[in-house]
């Protein structure tokens, strides 16, 4: 459950204010459990490119092509939700549900 918790977190600061916005009010070591929790949800490709933006914000390296693949994905409609509600039905004790 703590995973979700992190996941729901970043997510939640990143739709409300932007990703830099996130970087500036979470610690990162928040964001790596939240990356832990997006591959625990299988979203390999979310966990992957949020390590890389975590990874190299505020450097020279920071690719803001990235930022705009991880902002279409994360954007997609109803995508995170929808993984919730599948890991719910396929692990429902993880949920607090069994």
């Amino acid at each position: 459950m703590a995973k979700l918790a992190h996941v729901h977190r970043v997510f939640n600061a990143i739709m409300g204010g932007g990703f830099g916005f996130a970087m500036e009010v979470i610690e990162r070591d928040e964001f790596e459990r939240a990356i832990e929790g997006f591959r625990y949800l299988s979203l390999i490709e979310i966990a992957d490119l949020l390590a890389d933006l975590v990874r190299s914000y505020g450097e020279s390296s920071y690719d803001e092509r990235k930022e705009e693949a991880f902002d279409s994905l994360i954007n997609e409609s109803s995508l995170i939700l929808d993984t919730y509600r599948r890991k719910a039905s396929e692990e429902p004790s993880e949920f607090g549900l069994a």
